[in-house]
Parts: structure tokens; C-alpha cells; sequence
């Protein structure tokens, strides 16, 4: 379940013709060495409108700021291969290697290795889900499915960076106790067709509303065990995560995907690209640059390390989840070095930063988290 298995995509896209339904068979469904492109933009500044008919064209028009690779693996060459034995496939998950079981109809991850809460991306653990979610499955026009899953794992206090946003000390902390529940349902509510920068396809529209509620508790080393779901904190509590496919019954990568944000504007977009037009893209990787941003979360500085960046004019942005710009900040840089940004003004949430040279090609995109009360 989650974000399902290819989340990131859209482009430049152009007005079609209309074509005829589709249907998404297991022929889409990735295989074991399997490379999978795609284009990401997390700046699009597009709305996402109601359809007026089941039957529709598309047309978005975006930048693509870097491509993203996926590889497909199998199973057995993940770290933590032994705690998922059924597994078939390696993928991307939830920012972790994600452990799938491949069937005739459905692909179904049992777990994940990575962070079980925003709140600290660095935490690596064994997250199995009970039972499994389901992450892609067959389609067809008008088809509504729904889909639970649930984890629950325990951490050490020495888990936990000092730092994080909690409403006592993590030092103070023996233990945690982490449990998800998740709802997910999907519809597909319209077919059409789509242009992007590499064809025309015939597609469905997915429309996926998932519903998750995180539950910690922690234990404390004078006061005993302690609920802190109600404390406001990022990532802890009821969250709400829509989004949008447009699906192809021969492409393995979705035509594209739109992450959703509560007011209809979509704060990441993706689009599926051809291998051979990577050359001319803006690829991070091309650019052999690193950026390495702390202490994230951030209360009243951002400290961005900078290695691989040619000496010369560079502009750092700050933007909201939404795409509004926030704060703008002109460098020149003369190698490798480190640069504290203010980031004091920020009220707590999740940004992003962007930086590009003088001729505005952006080299790095990353997000970060806000702390301030």
C-alpha cells in the first residue's frame, strides 16, 4: 500500500486525441532487472480539476528538475533479505528497500527497511506490515478497491537524534513504541489519452486517497510510558496522502503520478521518460555535485555542504510544500564549502530547497523540515 510502487511523474504534456479504454494487465508489472525512468518535478505549480467526463485528454505542462532511476532487485540481495522470505522483488519504498511478493493479479509488499516516521528519516529498521499492502494490482475502468495494512515496532531511546521535535527529551527516552494503520482506496474514475515528451498512450486515471494514523509512546525514564500522538508533532497522528496515476497497459512506469495537497495543488509530479533523452536533462548525478543538509529538522539554521560545484554564481530558493517561494539567497562559491542559511522566519513545517547556477539550470533539490514554534 503506501505510495504505491512508482510514486513520481509528469512533464511537458501535450493536448491528444481520444482513444479507447484500457485495461492494466500483469504485463506491467516489474520484473526482476528491470530499469525504470522518470522524470521529477516537485515545483509544478498545477492545479488538479474535477473531470467533466470519464473520457478525456490531458494536458500539464511542467520542468523537469531530475530524472530518478528504480531498479527492480531481487529479493535476496536486499540488507534485511532473511526477514522477508516470501519476497520476489526489491523496490523503492516509503524512501527504504521495499520487500514484494509478485502474483497473477497483484503485487504486494510485506515490509520495508527504512524510517517508520517522518519525524526521523535516518531511522533504519525492519517495518513488516500486517498484512500485506498491496501496491499494484490489475485495472480496468470503474474499478474501486480498498486496502488495510497495519505495523507496530518498539526502538531504543538511543534510536532517536538528539533534537528531534518531541514534547520531552529524547535523552530522557528508553524506548518507543511505533504503531500505523492505513487505509487505502483506489478508484479508477476516468480513461484518455496523454502526451508526454516521449509519445501519445491511452491511459486510466487512479485516483488513491490513503488514510494514516501513527501512534507513539514513548517510555520515559522517570514518568513510565507516555502517549504523545496528540502533541502536534509532524508525521505523528492523522495524515492524509492523495494521489494521481494515469496508467498505460504496456509501459511498466505510469504515464504519470501527482502527489496531491489538501487544497487540490500537487507539490510533486513525474512523468515517465525515455533513457535516451537523459543526456540532455538536468540529472544530479550528470552533475556530480553533493549537498548535504543539517541539522534536519532545523530550527533557526540550515547548514548546506557543498561539494562538486564549480566556482561561480549560484542561487539557493526556499519554497513551501506548495510550491511558493519563500526566501531567494546569491552565492558565489569558490569550491567546496559549507553555507548556513536563516532559515528563523520559517513557521514549522516541511520546505524545499533548490539550487541552480547563473543559468538557472537546477542542480539539486532537497527537502527539509522546519522546526520553529
Amino acid at each position: 500500500m503506501k505510495k504505491i510502487l512508482l510514486s513520481c511523474i509528469i512533464g511537458l504534456f501535450g493536448i491528444l486525441n481520444l482513444h479507447a479504454q484500457i485495461s492494466i494487465t500483469n504485463a506491467t508489472f516489474p520484473i526482476v532487472g528491470d530499469k525504470l525512468y522518470m522524470g521529477v518535478d516537485t515545483f509544478p505549480y498545477l492545479f488538479v480539476t474535477p473531470p467533466s467526463a470519464t473520457a478525456q485528454t490531458w494536458d500539464y505542462s511542467l520542468y523537469t528538475h531530475y530524472i530518478d532511476t528504480i531498479e527492480v532487485k531481487n529479493a535476496s540481495e536486499g540488507t534485511v533479505a532473511s526477514e522477508f522470505p516470501g519476497a520476489d522483488i526489491l523496490i523503492p519504498f516509503e524512501g527504504g528497500e521495499g520487500y514484494a511478493k509478485v502474483y497473477n493479479d497483484s503485487i504486494e509488499i510485506l515490509g520495508y527497511y527504512g524510517s517508520p516516521v517522518s519525524l526521523i528519516p535516518s531511522l533504519d529498521v525492519v517495518v513488516p506490515f500486517t498484512p500485506a499492502a498491496t501496491t499494484q494490482r490489475v485495472l480496468e475502468f470503474g474499478s474501486i478497491y480498498t486496502d488495510d495494512a497495519y505495523f507496530e515496532l518498539e526502538i531504543a531511546g538511543s534510536q532517536i537524534p538528539p533534537g528531534t521535535d518531541l514534547p520531552v527529551d529524547p535523552s530522557d527516552i528508553d524506548s518507543a513504541r511505533i504503531e500505523v494503520t492505513i487505509n487505502l482506496t483506489e478508484e479508477v474514475d476516468a480513461f484518455g489519452t496523454m502526451t508526454t515528451p516521449t509519445g501519445t498512450y491511452d491511459v486510466l486515471r487512479l485516483r488513491q486517497t490513503e488514510a494514516r494514523f501513527t501512534r507513539v509512546i514513548v517510555k520515559h525514564n522517570f514518568f513510565g510510558w507516555w502517549d504523545i500522538t496528540g502533541f502536534n508533532i509532524d508525521g505523528i497522528g492523522v495524515d492524509t496522502f492523495r494521489t494521481v496515476k494515469y496508467l498505460n497497459d504496456v509501459t511498466k512506469e505510469p504515464i504519470a503520478v501527482i502527489d496531491v495537497g489538501a487544497n487540490g495543488y500537487f507539490y510533486r509530479a513525474s512523468f515517465m521518460v525515455n533513457p535516451a533523452t537523459m543526456v540532455s536533462t538536468n540529472d544530479p548525478v550528470q552533475n556530480e555535485v553533493s549537498v548535504n543538509a543539517y541539522p534536519n529538522p532545523a530550527i533557526d539554521w540550515l547548514n548546506l555542504e557543498l561539494e562538486g560545484f564549480t566556482p561561480g554564481a549560484y542561487t539557493i530558493s526556499i519554497y513551501n510544500i506548495l510550491g511558493k517561494k519563500m526566501s531567494e539567497y546569491n552565492y558565489h562559491l569558490f569550491g567546496d564549502q559549507t553555507i548556513p542559511l536563516d532559515v528563523q522566519r520559517l513557521t514549522r513545517g516541511t520546505y524545499l530547497f533548490r539550487i541552480s547556477d547563473d543559468t538557472g539550470q537546477v542542480l539539486e533539490t532537497q527537502r527539509f523540515v522546519s522546526l520553529k514554534p
